[in-house]
């Protein structure tokens, strides 16, 4: 089962039908309020799934794959936690389960709310990668040692690299992968008009990666430009910023954080979690990679809206 993301329909992903299809029996599914579906009353995930679990057991369909997108990965992680043993494999693409609680603007009247957002934080998919995907690694991340080294020896004659932090790093020109973070707004909807309305999207590379830009490029946030809250106190990108920063700075130690973006210890706050399990560890093991955030590509307007932050204004140096 193909199931799409946010604002899409069942076409979204019939480059991923027409690879499966021959292997595979693939049914491709417009979500409720997308597509063809009917429009509901409500929306959630939970109800969501509903749908698709309803849809499944309609067609007697005992078990089966899920490939989700964005969305879709929400919707079908929901099946996972309702009905685990309709799941054979799960594959979620462009989303992760974490979330945090960010103001923004909501409704009609733009109301200032805390509301839950997903993000996808870089330390997290730089150690997944590396222990579960080991091709996607070599191909998007980094080849080979000696392609590390390689890129590094062309960097010598860099400005930052003078007394640049990494290189207090035992054997840090084979463990230091080099990180592309990259801003853009995007409009969405009414593109071409004079009432379109953007996203900003931040995402990172490595820029070592070999492939076309939808392969090497990975997703961290978007949020509608619109809602974002810009007051003194509640700030929207403050708190984006925050969170990017706290992952960037687990990634550039190569080690899962022992704190949250707040400041509050795992183990202490939250004793038996993933985060508390995994807390001071090596995000790849034995090898002890780690990220150095080399390149920011993002335009002026960017730099002047979406970066006037205290956390985009700080050294990342770990020392």
């Amino acid at each position: 089962m193909l199931i799409h993301g946010l604002f899409g329909s069942l076409d979204n992903l019939s480059a991923l039908r027409r690879q499966f299809t021959g292997a595979f029996q693939v049914l491709s599914v417009d979500l409720p309020d997308h597509g063809k579906s009917v429009f509901t009353e409500s929306f959630g995930f939970v109800q969501y799934a509903n749908h698709i679990t309803e849809l499944v057991n309609s067609l007697k369909i005992k078990q089966l794959s899920i490939v989700g997108h964005s969305l879709g990965g929400k919707v079908a992680m929901q099946i996972a936690l309702n009905q685990h043993e309709l799941i054979s494999h799960l594959i979620v693409i462009d989303i992760a389960p974490v979330r945090y609680s960010l103001p923004l603007k909501y409704g009609k009247r733009q109301i200032l709310m805390l509301l839950s957002q997903a993000m996808l934080l870089p330390h997290l998919l730089f150690a997944t990668l590396w222990d579960k995907y080991q091709p996607a690694w070599q191909r998007v991340v980094c080849r080979s040692t000696e392609q590390l080294q390689s890129f590094w020896a062309s960097q010598e004659n860099h400005p930052a690299m003078v007394r640049h932090w990494m290189r207090r790093a035992a054997n840090w020109s084979s463990r230091a992968i080099p990180i592309s973070l990259h801003l853009d707004g995007v409009p969405v909807t009414g593109v071409g008009k004079s009432w379109a309305k953007s996203m900003l999207l931040i995402s990172w590379c490595s820029m070592l990666g070999v492939g076309s830009t939808i392969d090497t490029n990975f997703l961290i946030y978007l949020v509608f430009t619109a809602i974002r809250e810009e007051g003194p106190v509640n700030n929207t990108m403050d708190e984006v910023w925050r969170i990017i920063y706290h992952s960037f700075k687990a990634l550039m130690r190569g080690k899962y954080p022992e704190d949250d973006p707040w400041g509050k210890n795992y183990r202490a706050e939250m004793p038996g979690s993933t985060e508390a399990r995994n807390a001071g560890k090596w995000l790849t093991g034995a090898s002890k990679m780690f990220g150095v955030l080399w390149v920011i590509k993002m335009d002026l307007e960017a730099l002047y809206k979406d970066c006037a932050s205290p956390h985009t204004c700080v050294s990342l140096d770990t020392s």
